[in-house]
């Protein structure tokens, strides 16, 4: 017998809707769209040209980073299968609510090529997390960077803020890593078949506990691709002749892409322009300006993505693949 999936989607396509209209709501009142479509305009040819050479490298760095987890596991995948994965999650992701379904993509794709899912998730896990931390790194050294030119308040109260977030990342990093912890929390969740999996999964990120020049040297590949990112949005503020100091705007850039990666389930679709939107206004950016530049950013990084497009036709991997692909996994037991 089998259930209609329709009543579980339903809760999920609302809320979707209803965040979508709040947004629009939110951005009919406090956003002047007259000079933001004239600020758009503003953009030369050459500015073009650099910010999709910047999303490109972007690419191949992410794809570098996540590569280096892959190979000390002794994952086969090759760097040329890891970038294509990536391309692939980055221009479907461009179309769902939330990264995860990129990085579920990615997943996907390299696990089916070249197995060991098990290993392939611990390594994404381990992604993430060193890259949280590399984040509020970036944005306590923007706000640093801001000080030093301006003591404006909102400044000096952001900074207060940042070490104690690096702190807190960092002693939650350490604390994930603890076995006994782990085990003792993977006992509670419903399911044998599930804490068989996620205890799997777990077990191949804990692994990395022995290995901490890895993470030091994934730390620096992940700090330097997100300072590309910043200088990506730097580009795009500075070809729309944003009314803002190139320093602010590194801080301000710096401090919502940090906000944006402890938002995984919401990042995607208005969610970054809105958090970009908002700490630039609290730094004196003008709200037109900020989403003006953010979404100019946004369209080169799709544009530098369409190779993607390619890849996944030619893999023959569909959207409803991320659906059913769990429910095979734990019938595999792979």
């Amino acid at each position: 017998m089998t259930t209609n999936p329709e009543p579980a989607k339903r809760p999920r396509t609302l809320r979707h809707l209803l965040a979508l209209g709040l947004s629009g709501l939110a951005a009919w009142y406090f956003i002047d769209f007259v000079e933001f479509w004239q600020t758009l305009r503003q953009v030369e040819g050459g500015w073009l040209l650099l910010m999709f050479l910047l999303a490109t490298l972007d690419r191949f760095l992410m794809a570098g980073k996540w590569f280096q987890l892959l190979r000390h596991q002794g994952h086969p995948a090759g760097f040329p299968a890891v970038l294509s994965a990536y391309y692939q999650a980055a221009i479907v992701q461009r179309f769902l609510p939330s990264s995860l379904g990129g990085d579920a993509l990615r997943a996907l794709v390299i696990s089916r090529r070249f197995g060991g899912t098990t290993g392939v998730l611990g390594t994404m896990v381990v992604e993430k997390l060193v890259a949280i931390i590399a984040a509020v790194f970036l944005a306590a050294l923007g706000l640093v960077l801001a000080l030093s030119q301006s003591r404006e308040r909102a400044f000096i109260e952001l900074l207060i803020v940042a070490p104690v977030l690096l702190a807190l990342v960092l002693a939650g990093f350490r604390l994930s890593l603890h076995e006994p912890l782990a085990r003792w929390l993977v006992k509670h969740v419903p399911g044998e078949k599930v804490r068989g999996k996620l205890l799997e999964v777990y077990l191949a990120y804990a692994a990395f506990r022995s290995a901490p020049m890895v993470l030091l040297r994934n730390f620096f590949y992940s700090f330097f691709e997100q300072s590309v990112q910043v200088l990506l949005y730097l580009a795009s503020a500075i070809a729309l002749q944003v009314d803002a100091s190139p320093v602010t705007i590194i801080a301000a850039v710096a401090i919502a892409q940090c906000l944006r990666k402890f938002a995984i389930l919401l990042e995607g679709w208005v969610f970054g322009e809105f958090t970009m939107v908002a700490v630039c206004g609290l730094l004196g950016i003008a709200a037109s300006q900020a989403l003006a530049f953010s979404l100019l950013v946004h369209a080169v990084a799709m544009a530098a993505a369409l190779p993607g497009l390619w890849l996944f036709a030619r893999s023959a991997t569909t959207l409803g693949d991320l659906r059913v692909q769990q429910p095979e996994r734990k019938r595999q037991g792979t």
